[in-house]
């Protein structure tokens, strides 16, 4: 599992007045939370950024 999917992260990122947009993963046989429409839309904008500069680098 990846360490920022710890909830220890989370909670000190909340803290820390940060918004956390990364989608939970599913751990076992239960499906992951679902994201708020908030963090839905916030998430897109920055997976829609991450390839762009990703397009840029390959260039």
């Amino acid at each position: 599992m990846p360490f920022y999917a710890a909830d220890q992260i989370r909670e000190q990122s909340v803290n820390s007045g940060h918004i956390s947009i990364i989608p939970r993963r599913k751990l076992g046989s239960e499906p992951p939370p679902a994201m708020d429409p908030h963090q839905r839309v916030r998430f897109r904008e920055r997976t829609a950024v991450e390839r762009v500069f990703s397009r840029l680098k390959d260039e």
